[in-house]
């Protein structure tokens, strides 16, 4: 018993110590780690400041394709939105990385064949990304006019490669009429798109029919978070 005592002992030191190697890689690393990756080339990491000071924080990492349509000023809209829908919840999102990067297949996804286009295991197992992540990047190829594709523990299992993901689309959104525009982001009072997509993740739940809220059914969304909602990330991030 007591060796089995020691042995679980060292394991956990071993692991508290990757974890704090893995905190400390420095910027110039993480930056090679990305451009070591089959898929990725020519990037640039910049570290976002969180506008929210929460206790309880979610590190989150934005990946803006530099050939997607995507501006700098758009990117930064939609996490300052998120940021202050997910304060309902007390929670922040830190730190938060953006990675400006060139994708080997382009910045047009195949959502139904996305494990190659999003699979960042090496990098999160360096400590060079973590997840929750999103991928910004143009319409999906075979366009069904959604604002993004998200995959959750859930639905995908703890193990696939595009699990705690997110591909947001800057083409194929939902106008508060449920006509469709080519910009993925919702008028004030509607719903932002990448704050939707990322409950499919912190929640680990699907769309509902309870209307007025995040999570509900397209035409019947808000920006609203419920509180077991609430509740249900913070089991998430403890």
């Amino acid at each position: 018993m007591r060796v089995f005592s020691a042995l679980v002992t060292i394991f956990a030191l071993i692991s508290l110590f990757w974890q704090i190697g893995a905190q400390a890689m420095s910027l110039q690393d993480r930056i090679a780690a990305w451009n070591a990756h089959s898929n990725f080339s020519s990037t640039e990491i910049v570290q976002l400041d969180s506008v929210t000071d929460f206790r309880i924080a979610i590190p989150l990492t934005i990946v803006v394709l530099k050939n997607s349509q995507w501006s700098q000023a758009e990117v930064i809209e939609k996490i300052r939105s998120t940021e202050l829908i997910y304060a309902q919840c007390e929670i922040s999102f830190r730190p938060i990385a953006i990675v400006k990067t060139v994708h080997g297949q382009g910045p047009v996804p195949d959502a139904n064949n996305a494990a190659s286009y999003v699979d960042i295991r090496d990098l999160v197992d360096s400590g060079a990304a973590t997840k929750p992540i999103v991928f910004m990047t143009d319409a999906e190829k075979f366009g069904r006019h959604n604002g993004g594709s998200a995959w959750r523990t859930g639905s995908v299992g703890p193990n696939s490669p595009k699990t705690n993901t997110v591909l947001l689309y800057r083409s194929g959104a939902l106008e508060n009429s449920g006509n469709f525009y080519s910009f993925a982001s919702h008028p004030l009072g509607y719903y932002e798109v990448m704050a939707h997509e990322l409950a499919h993740l912190l929640f680990d739940q699907s769309h509902t029919n309870s209307p007025g809220h995040l999570m509900s059914n397209m035409k019947k969304r808000t920006n609203i978070i419920r509180s077991q909602d609430c509740a249900v990330v913070r089991n998430f991030v403890q």
